[in-house]
């Protein structure tokens, strides 16, 4: 009988162990934000998304590359860093139909995340509009 209770209270700590070791990381990944973005990463995200004239063709270049394109035939394109767990998060280079590149910081939730802001806009000005709410442009060198 005393061995049944030392394995249950053994187990009953290894599940605490385990429980406290998940919180412990989901909150290193939530408190870790980084939005300051970089502008290191933005150059290297320009040269990525800059020689793309196709947004189609740029699929595969890049985990975090997304494009839109909008019911006005108006596009847009780039490449979004995870604020989450990353030095260079809240990094957004996006280029659109009208040939503009332009380099963003804010909070990206999640890869991809930069481009979620594109279904509730109708075209790109709108767009930009949108991104003024948690975004700021930053000149690209």
């Amino acid at each position: 009988m005393w061995f049944k209770i030392r394995v249950a209270i053994f187990l009953v700590f290894v599940f605490m162990v385990l429980v406290g070791a998940l919180y412990l990381c989901f909150m290193h990944y939530v408190i870790k934000s980084n939005d300051a973005g970089s502008v290191e990463e933005a150059v290297k995200l320009k040269n990525i998304v800059e020689p793309i004239t196709i947004p189609e063709s740029g699929v595969g270049c890049d985990p975090d590359y997304a494009y839109h394109r909008f019911d006005n035939g108006e596009w847009v394109m780039g490449i979004g860093r995870n604020s989450h767990g990353s030095s260079v998060g809240g990094t957004v280079v996006l280029k659109d139909s009208r040939g503009q590149v332009r380099f963003f910081v804010g909070h990206v939730c999640g890869p991809r995340g930069h481009i979620h802001l594109v279904d509730v806009t109708a075209n790109l000005d709108e767009f930009y509009k949108s991104l003024v709410t948690g975004f700021v442009e930053r000149p690209l060198p």
